[in-house]
């Protein structure tokens, strides 16, 4: 989601936040390309709402297969396709790099549901050409430094709290932050996953100290 979808989002949940608060992978994936690479011809499988972060930093857009490339780009695609997949193997075939927003397989859904995310994405592709991705999320620490200046906190200083181990937990742990895991259906342990707490739901966190 972009910010302004995660600020209506939390609104409904009868909390007020600004856009300025709100740090999402997709929102700086044309900084971090710019950084990385310059500008950039992409192909990018996302949904459309995401493409102008990522033009306003000068990239340009790949659609089919015979254009040039310079990066494909994955995120959370909610149109994904046959089409799209081919389209993004046959670039990376050919010399593309392959950025990645997110690794997680699965996002909680509501009422205990699964809702299948950008990892999912990227283990088909990797199935399908030989390729190492770069990763913009979490555990990597880009998204953490900027926060991170963001808040003027040092890490010490800040609670990391998610729902995933391997990318939550972990990229918090990395950075050197206290962790809370929210597990609210008792699938984990401290010792599994390293985190400093684990809770039941967010309503916990006003017992940690």
């Amino acid at each position: 989601m972009t910010p302004p979808v995660i600020v209506q989002h939390l609104f409904s949940m009868g909390i007020y936040a600004e856009e300025r608060e709100i740090i999402t992978p997709i929102e700086f994936a044309g900084e971090f390309l710019l950084d990385r690479f310059g500008p950039s011809k992409v192909f990018h499988m996302g949904i459309p709402d995401t493409r102008p972060y990522i033009e306003r930093f000068g990239h340009r857009f790949a659609e089919e297969i015979r254009d040039t490339c310079d990066v494909v780009l994955l995120s959370c695609d909610l149109s994904v396709s046959y089409r799209k997949l081919d389209i993004a193997v046959n670039f990376l075939q050919t010399g593309s790099t392959l950025v990645v927003t997110n690794k997680d397989p699965v996002r909680p859904g509501q009422n205990g549901e699964l809702r299948v995310e950008t990892g999912a994405l990227l283990a088909a592709i990797v199935s399908c050409v030989s390729v190492e991705p770069i990763l913009i999320g979490k555990p990597s620490p880009y998204l953490f430094h900027k926060a991170l200046e963001e808040l003027a906190l040092p890490p010490e200083r800040v609670l990391m709290i998610g729902d995933t181990p391997s990318t939550d937990i972990a990229g918090g742990q990395a950075m050197g932050m206290r962790t809370a895991l929210v597990d609210p259906a008792g699938r984990y342990t401290l010792e599994s996953t390293g985190a400093d707490v684990i809770l039941l739901n967010l309503r916990e966190l006003g017992s940690l100290r």
